[in-house]
């Protein structure tokens, strides 16, 4: 102080602080457990210390175990300590540390592991978190990190122990990935061992443990265990498991992408017992469906009559499941309709709840469902899905889908068109460029504009006033705009003036998909259209009909492959005649000009080549 002397001014009088006595107490909790921990380490040193030649052997099965459960991290007092050995250390000292890691990898060459019927009675019992268990685990997984194999006379009691310990939490970096890897090495090495116990494991775990199938994950995301685990499958359901209607339908999905025709064989037996489940029923009856449908498709439809749950397993069936590398069954068009067709009528089509839900069997899900077969039908190239989709559209007890199946049919039939497009004729091109008739539908779009462009000029800047006949008036006063379906018809009648000399057609409130009614059409040919959505800038959904209207219902049409206009005619802002709220970034237009730059700007770029924003100013001068 005497030094600093600013210091023992800020100081003052003060001379010391009394410590709070919770703090107190806690220092002294946490010093008897600091001396606690340094004698039970002191005694595990004087015990294990004569012992080290049998530990790094590894036959001193009980410290060992004891000693993997703290290099696995399992222990609440050192899950603080990240690397393992010194985890050991913690416990012990280094020389023990080391020595018992030597241990672990020496403990899979004992003679006293423990075996593998042993292994699948305590796990059948729920119990496989003995110290042994996770020795041999352990041992296994440094042994295959170091390159080293598994003597054969241990390989089935390590297979077992593996296919349990897999998904078990623990403080190793890469644990669960290392024994999952080692696994499908002795797959490739040794099948016929590998599979002799996993196939008696899962027998007896579809029959006995709630329906576990210890390994089945990360075999089915192998690629390269594709034809083992559908082997396995066959096997284990040969064995007439019937039970666990979930690990029937698991297996049954194997076989249907890897072996139909095991999967046939056995599904014909499984169908003549009398005892099976509902559940297991619809799931062998589906499968045998989705095999060969010329045969069991009645069987089918009878059987899709019944209660709803049996419906969930032909979906959950039928959908797959990806996460497992199964996606949607392969099923061909017909298949698909007959399956949207039955389902759909039994599930109306409803929207997911806002507020959140539980489960994957609502009444959603099913649409959900119902609406992946509609598009995998459209998505088919072939002309028989043309011809399903027409049947579905008609089918009456589908009349909540139809909306959808129109929509899904208009982009079928657009891909059609575009498979088959070829590019016009020299004639035709010359046509167009001469102002003739547009050649391509991107020529009709861009003529159209070019034409509501000069058609706005004529009715804002002429001497013919045109732009009062969109007005209401009282006397020689304009009072207000007319209707927008009043205003369409002008704009159709002056458009229709100028482009019906090179064949097209202006028509007002045009029937599209989805029984919708667009304000405006152009018609080139019976083969195609352009539509045109007209609002008044005053219009309360100025800045979201382009998306929700224009686009969603209208562009989907087969014969506008994708282009409209946005027509917004421009009267002027006054009192009651105001834009409704401006979208967050844009200043408020001021004028039509303006307006169009600013709709223009919400549209993605990449949509604003098919489509296009006019705005048609009918203000007063």
């Amino acid at each position: 102080m005497e030094r600093r002397t600013e210091v023992a001014q800020m100081l003052g009088n003060w001379k010391s602080c009394k410590i709070q006595k919770w703090r107190e107490d806690q220092w002294k909790r946490n010093e008897k457990e600091r001396r606690k921990r340094l004698a039970n380490r002191k005694q595990n040193v004087v015990y294990l210390a004569p012992r080290l030649t049998t530990i790094r052997e590894g036959r001193e099965e009980h410290a060992l175990a004891w000693a993997a459960q703290i290099y696995l991290g399992l222990f609440y007092d050192i899950k603080n300590i990240p690397d393992a050995r010194e985890r050991l250390v913690s416990k012990t000292n280094e020389e023990i540390a080391d020595a018992f890691i030597c241990g672990f990898f020496r403990y899979a060459e004992s003679p006293n592991i423990p075996k593998k019927d042993a292994i699948i009675e305590n796990w059948l019992k729920g119990r496989i978190s003995s110290g042994p268990h996770f020795l041999l685990g352990l041992s296994v997984f440094l042994r295959h990190s170091s390159g080293m194999n598994i003597p054969e006379e241990s390989l089935p009691n390590c297979i077992g122990v593996v296919a349990i310990s897999l998904g078990f939490h623990n403080e190793v970096p890469g644990y669960d990935e290392t024994l999952a890897s080692w696994m499908l090495q002795e797959i490739r090495r040794n099948p016929t061992v590998v599979k002799s116990v996993l196939r008696e494991m899962w027998i007896l775990g579809a029959e006995k443990n709630g329906g576990e199938l210890p390994g089945f994950y990360q075999i089915s995301q192998d690629a390269e265990s594709q034809r083992f685990i559908a082997s396995l499958s066959a096997d284990v359901l040969k064995a007439g498991i019937n039970k666990n209607h979930i690990i029937v339908d698991k297996l049954v999905s194997v076989l249907l992408f890897h072996d139909q025709r095991t999967a046939l064989s056995i599904g014909e037996t499984e169908l003549a017992r009398n005892e099976l489940s509902a559940k297991v029923r619809t799931i062998w009856s589906t499968a045998l469906f989705v095999i060969d449908p010329g045969k069991y498709l009645d069987p089918w439809r009878t059987l899709m009559s019944g209660e709803d749950a049996a419906l969930w397993n032909a979906i959950g069936l039928i959908r797959g499941a990806r996460h497992e590398m199964r996606g949607d069954i392969m099923l061909t068009t017909a298949q698909r309709a007959e399956v949207v067709a039955l389902i759909g009528k039994r599930f109306p089509n409803v929207d997911h709840p806002s507020r959140g839900w539980n489960g994957s069997q609502n009444p959603w899900d099913a649409s959900e469902f119902i609406a992946d077969q509609i598009r995998l039908i459209a998505a088919d190239c072939s002309a028989e899905a043309g011809i399903q989709l027409e049947r579905l559209e008609k089918d009456g007890s589908l009349a909540s889908y139809h909306d959808l199946i129109r929509h899904h049919r208009a982009q079928y039939e657009k891909q059609q068109r575009e498979s088959t497009f070829s590019f016009a004729s020299p004639k035709k091109v010359a046509e167009a460029i001469s102002n003739q008739a547009p050649a391509t539908p991107n020529d009709l779009l861009s003529y159209i504009v070019d034409h509501l462009g000069a058609l706005s000029r004529e009715i804002a800047r002429t001497q013919r006033e045109r732009y009062r006949a969109y007005w209401n008036e009282s006397g020689h006063n304009l009072t207000k705009p007319k209707h927008e379906e009043v205003c369409s018809g002008l704009l159709a009648e002056d458009l229709q003036n100028r482009v019906q000399a090179h064949s097209l057609i202006v028509t007002v409130e045009h029937h599209m998909i989805a029984d919708k009614e667009c304000d405006l059409v152009i018609l080139l040919g019976t083969e195609r259209l352009l539509p045109i959505e007209v609002k008044h800038h005053y219009n309360a959904e100025l800045w979201t009909a382009w998306r929700t209207q224009l686009d969603r219902l209208y562009t989907r049409d087969a014969k506008a492959v994708g282009l409209g206009i946005y027509l917004i005619l421009w009267s002027g802002e006054t009192r009651g005649r105001m834009m409704p709220r401006i979208p967050n970034g844009l200043k408020r237009p001021s004028n039509a000009i303006g307006l169009c730059r600013a709709l223009e700007s919400l549209i993605p770029e990449e949509d604003r080549y098919r489509l296009r924003i006019v705005v048609v100013d009918i203000s007063k001068p």
